[in-house]
């Protein structure tokens, strides 16, 4: 706890600090009552939340910090205009995988749809993985976040706070990505605007190679907004 001595004006009394969902919590202590112009000793406990999860460099693996609970919600899908099927599953640490929402148009995966929420522990290890239908994808399978950032099946980005937003050119009739994003982005500098235990994937469902290695801004099929959600990573339920 720190301690400030300062001269007060008016009647103290202890203050309770709150503030919403990952942001920086405590408590302010003052004496009960004291004299206009008397010196008294104010006192705080500030605990800063820990980053929720920790991506892998050479994939899109997110590797939980702390035991906590995570919540996945969709922000929107372009894929085809929303008028193609798509799918989003999801596996911790390498085990079976479980569809959090099953092969429909990408046009009912809406923004604010509540996907999966649940606990996780200290070093799980949490993967998704997307699939579209469409004349172009030929059959592949799904494409899943563990894939080697090189692999041209993972084609899929990860935002965290203060990110810059990718630039694409949306296929067509298509939402662009910013228009998707334009919630979770500050309007001054146009930079990725969430709390510090967020992640937002934007996934391209049919392109076959990696952006960072090979991709073109002009190519207007690769625009990373086939499927996009968040992950936020939420203060356990579960008494430690």
């Amino acid at each position: 706890m720190k301690n400030i001595t300062i001269g007060l004006m008016s009647l103290c009394a202890t203050a309770n600090v709150m503030a919403a969902d990952a942001k920086p919590t405590g408590s302010l202590f003052t004496p009960e009552s004291a004299m206009a112009g008397q010196r008294v000793d104010v006192g705080w406990q500030i605990q800063l939340p820990n980053e929720g999860g920790e991506i892998d460099e050479g994939t899109n693996t997110v590797t939980v910090i702390d035991v906590c609970d995570i919540e996945v919600i969709a922000i929107g899908a372009g894929y085809w205009n929303g008028n193609k099927n798509i799918e989003l599953n999801m596996k911790i640490n390498g085990g079976s995988s479980q569809k959090i929402f099953s092969r429909g148009l990408a046009s009912t995966f809406t923004s604010g749809q509540l996907l999966y929420s649940g606990p996780v522990n200290k070093g799980d290890r949490i993967d998704f993985g997307m699939f579209g239908k469409s004349p172009q994808t030929n059959g592949q399978g799904v494409r899943w976040s563990d894939l080697p950032k090189d692999d041209p099946m993972n084609s899929m980005v990860v935002l965290q706070d203060g990110d810059e937003v990718p630039e694409y050119i949306p296929f067509g009739t298509d939402v662009s990505i910013e228009e998707f994003l334009r919630p979770y982005l500050d309007q001054e500098t146009g930079r990725v605007d969430i709390g510090p235990r967020d992640i937002i994937y934007l996934g391209e469902l049919d392109r076959f190679y990696p952006y960072s290695e090979t991709g073109d801004p002009l190519d207007h099929g690769y625009d990373m907004q086939d499927i996009v959600f968040i992950v936020s990573f939420k203060e356990s339920k579960i008494e430690q």
